[in-house]
């Protein structure tokens, strides 16, 4: 984010622990790769949040200021564990800034995000919810960031199994 928005990391957060530089305020930062229940923070999370659509808490309200795609297609556990989001916040960041911003993806950098989140495994064993959160994201879209990533010319099966296996052995993972 701070190379495509300008953004500055101004502190961390692991679920147990938070840290901020000094003066900043937590309602002043979006924090990523995190689902955060508290309406007053902004966050975007990509994990599975709700078991029951038909039985959401009355303070359901706390994940307004949260980017979340499972709630965005309004998928819950109960009924739509299998078609939940499969792939890495980046991937829904590159999606969603993407189509506002030129965004270029490096051959060197397919690898690394195709790993991410343990999207390359997802995609091999679960083909049809990735595609169709691919298709949800426009990633087949040319000028989408999405697209250098997943629909590139750079790899076929065998060739990505191949730079991928070359990417583990470099132990830069």
């Amino acid at each position: 984010m701070s190379n495509v928005l300008n953004w500055s990391i101004v502190g961390f957060y692991d679920g147990k622990v938070l840290m901020l530089k000094k003066d900043e305020k937590v309602k002043n930062c979006v924090f990523l790769d995190m689902d955060i229940f508290r309406n007053y923070v902004r966050s975007l999370g990509h994990h599975m949040v709700l078991y029951n659509k038909k039985n959401k808490p009355a303070n359901w309200f706390n994940f307004d200021n949260c980017i979340q795609p499972n709630i965005i297609r309004d998928y819950d556990a109960k009924t739509k564990f299998s078609q939940k989001y499969p792939l890495g916040a980046i991937h829904l960041i590159l999606g969603i800034i993407g189509h506002k911003k030129k965004i270029e993806i490096k051959k060197s950098a397919i690898c690394p995000l195709l790993y991410t989140d343990g999207t390359f495994k997802n995609l091999f064993n679960y083909p049809e919810n990735c595609l169709s959160w691919l298709n949800f994201l426009c990633a087949e879209d040319k000028n989408s960031p999405l697209n250098t990533i997943f629909f590139n010319d750079h790899y076929t099966t065998s060739s990505l199994m191949i730079a991928l296996n070359d990417f583990f052995k470099k132990g830069e993972i």
